[in-house]
């Protein structure tokens, strides 16, 4: 049997978030600018109003992170490792873990949030959240084509009371 590396990817932000992203970022960078101009001109003035300016352009960077964020996850089956990325526009930071087995994929919904979550389960009883879906369906068909991305069984949680292995094609 061949093994496979999977990426399994939740695609990009639509273009009037990326927008969004890019002035927040910007607005970041002029703050830190007042900021850094201000504290030279005024090193004993004025300290609330310079402390005023960073706190504002951490909310900004904070704003823009939330904007521009996208999640993927690369699976390397030889190795037996996984990888979450975060894609920040061009930047990407991510981390490797070891994983022991993959054991299923789940459908489940969440009662609190109102949605239905797609989860890898692996290591017995370890689990995260792959994506989420407002329509029972979407998650179901995301679940199917990942189950049978990794070779691996679905198990249906969307009625907690009721659940069952999914047939999968």
């Amino acid at each position: 049997m061949e093994v496979k590396d999977v990426y399994i990817s939740n695609g990009t932000r639509p273009l009037w978030q990326l927008l969004i992203a890019a002035v927040l970022y910007t607005a970041s960078l002029y703050f830190v600018y007042l900021f850094v101009t201000g504290y030279q001109a005024n090193i004993d003035k004025n300290f609330k109003g310079l402390a005023t300016l960073l706190e504002v352009a951490i909310f900004c960077f904070a704003g823009g992170i939330g904007f521009s964020r996208v999640v993927d996850y690369q699976f390397d089956l030889k190795e037996k490792k996984y990888r979450i990325i975060y894609n920040f526009g061009i930047v990407r930071l991510g981390r490797s873990y070891l994983f022991v087995s993959i054991d299923y994929i789940s459908v489940y919904f969440n009662k609190s949030k109102g949605l239905y979550e797609v989860k890898l389960w692996y290591n017995t009883n370890k689990h995260f959240t792959l994506v989420v879906y407002e329509e029972y369906v979407n998650a179901l068909d995301a679940g199917v084509a990942i189950a049978n991305k990794l070779e691996l069984d679905l198990w249906d949680a969307s009625d907690p009371h009721n659940g069952k292995w999914a047939q999968l094609e």
